[in-house]
């Protein structure tokens, strides 16, 4: 709240910018008008300014565990597609074993 003569610029130049990205407007009290005590108003900014905080931090933590989590699946993908590859080497290498015997067992 400012005092004026009754020509004070609405402006966040004049008044600051509490918070950012948010409308505001101006209002000018007459010479009889009661003081406003924005105490209240205060304590409720702060506080919002505060749960903005806090879910921002919430969000940001919440973010670097879906980022663990995806790495943790594709690392475990990628360790099971290693396995499968494995196996199937190994069964192929077994045919091929098998295929050879029967083949000299043929032929004897």
């Amino acid at each position: 709240m400012k005092a004026s003569n009754g020509n004070t610029f609405c402006s966040n130049t004049v008044f600051g910018d509490p918070i950012r990205g948010i409308v505001k407007d101006c209002r000018c009290l007459g010479t009889n008008s009661k003081s406003v005590d924005n105490s209240d108003l205060t304590t409720k900014l702060n506080k919002a300014r505060k749960d903005l905080s806090d879910n921002q931090a919430r969000l940001a933590k919440e973010k670097w565990q879906s980022t663990q989590l995806v790495n943790k699946h594709k690392h475990n993908v990628n360790a099971k597609k290693t396995l499968l590859n494995a196996r199937n080497n190994q069964k192929a290498a077994l045919e091929k074993t098998l295929n050879e015997q029967k083949s000299s067992v043929a032929v004897i």
